[in-house]
């Protein structure tokens, strides 16, 4: 290989990795943005709504998403409305609201969703969830 390949070469290997480490720094910055803001509770939240208030890229925020949560946007703010619910108070007042008071004061836009998402990540129901004893809601 002749010097000005090696160093073309090099040159694409260190673009590569700075584009990867971007990225990774992105994670942190997607994570802590959605968590401390709470975004995800909030319904219709898009990722034109994501990258606008990150001031990143569209397409960097869900290359993102993609490679470094390993979901797409629509399933990592689920994950975090269910999440979220899992550890709120929500689950003690289980009995006073029903699916629907429950999917929109979570960010989700229709009961189906809440409960198609929430099967999807927990494996069970919310109706099945939510019938469990406290002691049991851990495991799922």
């Amino acid at each position: 290989m002749n010097m000005d390949a090696m160093v073309i070469n090099n040159r694409a290997k260190t673009s590569v990795m700075a584009g990867w480490d971007h990225e990774r720094a992105n994670r942190t910055t997607i994570e802590e943005h959605l968590r401390e803001r709470k975004a995800y509770l909030n319904r219709g939240y898009r990722l034109s709504h994501l990258s606008a208030e990150l001031g990143i890229p569209r397409h960097i925020v869900s290359k993102t998403i993609n490679r470094e949560f390993g979901m797409n946007f629509n399933r990592l703010i689920n994950s975090m409305r269910i999440e979220h619910l899992k550890k709120g108070d929500m689950i003690a007042k289980r009995d006073l609201y029903t699916l629907e008071a429950i999917a929109r004061s979570y960010g989700f836009n229709s009961r189906n969703s809440f409960i198609k998402s929430f099967k999807l990540i927990c494996g069970s129901t919310p109706s099945v969830y939510f019938r469990l004893p406290p002691s049991e809601m851990h495991n799922v």
